[in-house]
C-alpha cells in the first residue's frame, strides 16, 4: 500500500509516497503520470547493514529524548549481484515510462555495480541519451588501507528525448580563478578577453572597424556582425598589437562559472541543522543543484 501526503486534485503535486517504488511506478503508469525529474539514490549492493539513530518521541511529549540507533536497511546482504541488477533494470525500464518527453533522470551509485549499472541505463535510455557522468566528491579525505582513498560517488544523467530541460547551474567565481583568469580596467571591475572565432573554418569576413577580415585558418567568426557594431560602440572590442580583435566580457555580464562534471562543492556538512542522523543522507546542495538544472518551477 503507498501512503499519500498532500493534495489531491489531478495534478498529482505534493504527494509524497512511502512504498517499494515498483508499485508507486505501476500506479503512475496506470494514470498516465508524467514526471520532468527522477533522481534515485537507490541501495549500492555493498551487502552491509546501515544504521541511523533516531528519536522517539511517546504521543503529545515534547520533551527531548535521546536518540536510539535502529537499523535503516539492509544493502542487498543475502542476494547476488545479479539479482540486485535484476531488481533495478525492472524499475529503471518503469522509471522511463514516466518520464516526460522533457525528463531527465539521475542514478546516484557508487563503484560497487555503477559499471553494470551504466550498460542497463544505455539499453533502457540509448546510449545516445547518455548526458553526463558526475563525480560527486562525499568527503574531504578517504584513507583505504593499501589503496587510494574512495572518496567519491558517481552520478549517471541521462535525457529521455533531445528536448530536455536544462537550467545551465552555475558558480560564482572564487577571487583565485579571478585573479588568474581576468584582468581589471581603472575602476577596478573585473574583465576577460574572449576570442570571437570557432574551431571549422567558414570563408567568411567581419569588419571591426578597419574594413573586412577573414578568419584565421582552421577557425571562423562566431559573432555575428551587428553584435561586432554594438561591441565596437561600447568599447568592448580591444585589439592586440598585431591588430588581432578580442571581445571585452564584464564579470557583471556574467552569469558565473559553468558547472563541471566533477562536483567538489557539495561536501555533506559534518555539522549542520539539516543533518538527520541518516547513514547515507545527501545534502541538500546536492538535490538543490540538480533540481535547479533539470526542472522548472
Amino acid at each position: 500500500e503507498a501512503y499519500i501526503s498532500g493534495d489531491n486534485d489531478s495534478n498529482m503535486l505534493n504527494r509524497l509516497y512511502i512504498a517499494d517504488n515498483l508499485t508507486v511506478l505501476k500506479d503512475l503508469i496506470k494514470t498516465n503520470i508524467k514526471i520532468d525529474l527522477i533522481y534515485i539514490d537507490p541501495p549500492y549492493n555493498t551487502k552491509a547493514d546501515y544504521h541511523s539513530k533516531i528519536a522517539v518521541y511517546p504521543k503529545n511529549c515534547v520533551r527531548n529524548f535521546p536518540k536510539i540507533e535502529k537499523l535503516a536497511y539492509t544493502d542487498y546482504k543475502k542476494n547476488r549481484t545479479a539479482d540486485y541488477l535484476d531488481a533495478i533494470t525492472e524499475r529503471l525500464f518503469l522509471m522511463r515510462e514516466v518520464l516526460s518527453d522533457k525528463g531527465s533522470i539521475y542514478v546516484h551509485l557508487d563503484w560497487h555495480v555503477v559499471h553494470y549499472v551504466k550498460i542497463i541505463l544505455d539499453e533502457v535510455f540509448g546510449k545516445e541519451n547518455f548526458v553526463n557522468e558526475i563525480i560527486w566528491q562525499r568527503t574531504g579525505s578517504q584513507n583505504n588501507a593499501a589503496s587510494y582513498g574512495t572518496n567519491f560517488d558517481v552520478i549517471l544523467f541521462y535525457k529521455k528525448c533531445d528536448d530536455k530541460i536544462w537550467n545551465n547551474p552555475t558558480n560564482e567565481y572564487s577571487k583565485e580563478h579571478l585573479n588568474s583568469y581576468f584582468k581589471t580596467d581603472k575602476d577596478g571591475k573585473y574583465y576577460r578577453l574572449n576570442n570571437p572565432t570557432g574551431k571549422g573554418y567558414q570563408n567568411h569576413t567581419r569588419d571591426f572597424g578597419a574594413g573586412p577580415v577573414f578568419p584565421p585558418d582552421g577557425r571562423h567568426w562566431s559573432v555575428s556582425q551587428n553584435e561586432i557594431d554594438r561591441l565596437l560602440k561600447e568599447n568592448k572590442i580591444v585589439f592586440t598589437s598585431s591588430g588581432y580583435p578580442y571581445i571585452k566580457k564584464y564579470l557583471d555580464d556574467m552569469s558565473g562559472k559553468n558547472v563541471q562534471s566533477i562536483w567538489d562543492d557539495c561536501i555533506p556538512p559534518r555539522k549542520s541543522s539539516e543533518l538527520t542522523g541518516y547513514a547515507t543522507q545527501k545534502p541538500e546542495k546536492l538535490l538543490e543543484r540538480i533540481i535547479s538544472a533539470s526542472s522548472d518551477e
